[in-house]
C-alpha cells in the first residue's frame, strides 16, 4: 500500500466536500481557466498548489490534469496532422514521450516518499522557477535533437511525477529551437495532452485515486471552460505580450510568497 493511502484513508468524498471546500475549489478551477484563456498556457501552473492544500496532493493533481486535458482535446485532431507532416518531428515526438515515461516512475515514486509539504514546496518551487524562465528573452538557435527532446523529455516526466507540472521543460527546449511557432505549438499540445494522461493512468493505478474524484472533477470542467472563454473573449483588446508577462510575474509573486512562508 503507498503512503498515500496511509495518510488519507478517506481522500476525497462526498462527506469531505463541505460548501467552503466547493466554493473555494470552484473559484481555483475558475482562476486556472481565465489564466489559461489569457496567457494560453499554465492553467496547472495556477491550479496544482492551491489545490495541493485543500485536498492530497495525488488526488490534487489528477483533478488539474483532467481539466488541462479538456482544451487540447478539443484540437487534438489538428495538432497531430501538423505534427504527422515532417518525419522528423513525429520522431522527436515520440523519442520526448518515451523518455517521459522512464521517468514518471521516478517523479511518481518520490511524491510517494516525500511528505506533503515537501512536494507543495516543491510545486511552487517549480512553478517559480520556470515562470523566472520564460519571463526571460529566448532566441532561436537551437536545433531540435533526439538527444535534446530526449533529456527534455526525461526531465519532463521526473518533474510530472512529483509535482503534476512537467510542461515547462519541453516549452522552454522548443521556444529556444529553430521550429516555429504553429510546430512548437501543436508538438506542445500533444505532448501535454499524452503526457497529462499517462499521469492520470498512473495516479490512479499507484495512488488508488478513486472513481468519485474523477467524476467530481468533471462536474467542474464547465467552470473551467467558462474562465477560459471570458479571457480568451477580451485578452485580445489587450496586448498579448504583457499579459504575458503580468501572468507570469503573478504565479512568480505568489508562488515567492508561498515558499518565504515555509521557510
Amino acid at each position: 500500500m503507498s503512503r498515500v493511502n496511509k495518510d488519507y484513508p478517506v481522500l476525497l468524498t462526498l462527506k469531505k466536500m463541505t460548501e467552503p471546500t466547493i466554493l473555494l475549489t470552484a473559484l481555483i478551477t475558475l482562476t486556472g481557466g481565465l489564466f489559461r484563456g489569457a496567457a494560453g498556457f499554465g492553467g496547472a501552473m495556477v491550479m496544482t498548489l492551491p489545490l495541493s492544500l485543500l485536498y492530497p496532493p495525488q488526488q490534487a493533481i489528477v483533478m488539474v490534469l483532467i481539466l488541462e486535458l479538456v482544451g487540447p482535446a478539443l484540437i487534438f485532431r489538428r495538432s497531430w496532422q501538423t505534427v504527422s507532416q515532417e518525419n522528423g518531428l513525429i520522431k522527436a515526438f515520440a523519442t520526448a514521450c518515451l523518455s517521459c515515461l522512464l521517468f514518471l516512475p521516478l517523479g511518481i515514486a518520490l511524491q510517494d516518499i516525500l511528505s506533503q509539504r515537501v512536494v507543495t514546496i516543491s510545486m511552487a518551487a517549480t512553478v517559480l522557477v520556470c515562470s523566472l524562465a520564460l519571463l526571460l528573452p529566448i532566441k532561436r538557435q537551437v536545433s531540435v535533437s533526439h538527444r535534446g527532446v530526449a533529456f527534455a523529455g526525461g526531465l519532463s516526466g521526473a518533474m510530472l511525477g512529483l509535482t503534476g507540472i512537467g510542461g515547462p521543460p519541453m516549452v522552454l527546449y522548443l521556444l529556444a529551437s529553430q521550429l516555429d511557432q504553429p510546430r512548437v505549438s501543436a508538438f506542445l499540445m500533444l505532448y501535454v495532452s499524452l503526457i497529462s494522461l499517462l499521469m492520470i493512468l498512473a495516479s490512479a493505478a499507484y495512488f488508488n485515486i478513486s472513481l468519485f474524484v474523477i467524476i467530481a472533477t468533471f462536474g467542474l470542467i464547465p467552470v473551467f471552460f467558462v474562465g477560459t472563454m471570458i479571457s480568451s473573449r477580451y485578452v485580445h483588446r489587450l496586448n498579448p505580450k504583457i499579459v504575458r508577462t503580468l501572468s507570469l510575474l503573478l504565479l512568480c509573486i505568489a508562488n515567492g510568497a508561498f515558499l518565504l512562508s515555509q521557510i
